[in-house]
């Protein structure tokens, strides 16, 4: 499966000699939204689903400084992975619901759905 339906690119990156070395806004209005899932997608095949309960560019700029200084092996890890590599990251706002009378935001379920079906090399699994 690729990148879902309904998902726009909204910021491209690239990494090289364990730097960030250029990163592209591609959709401002998206950037400035909450609630939204996101996918981090390189090589044309997503490795990470994500989302962000504020603003999407605020989460965003913290993955951008994990890539650039990270602390743990899993972002070890990616980096090297994502090393001489670009990465275009997909958005969209999760919908909201009614259920019995009650409105909800579908963000966690969304992800949780598009980790299990999608398998990206970088979440770990959701329990």
């Amino acid at each position: 499966m690729s990148i879902p339906d309904g998902f726009q690119p909204v910021l491209r990156y690239t990494v090289k000699n364990c730097a960030l070395v250029r990163w592209n806004k591609l959709n401002d209005d998206l950037l400035a939204k909450r609630n939204c899932v996101y996918v981090r997608v390189v090589r044309g095949k997503v490795v990470y689903v994500g989302k962000s309960k504020g603003r999407l560019i605020a989460r965003l700029k913290r993955h951008l400084a994990i890539v650039s200084s990270p602390k743990t092996q899993d972002q070890k890890r990616y980096r090297d992975y994502i090393e001489g590599k670009s990465c275009t990251i997909f958005a969209m706002v999760a919908p909201m619901r009614r259920v019995a009378n009650m409105r909800f935001n579908v963000c966690h379920s969304l992800e949780e759905y598009l980790i299990t079906t999608l398998e990206p090399k970088f979440n770990r699994r959701l329990g």
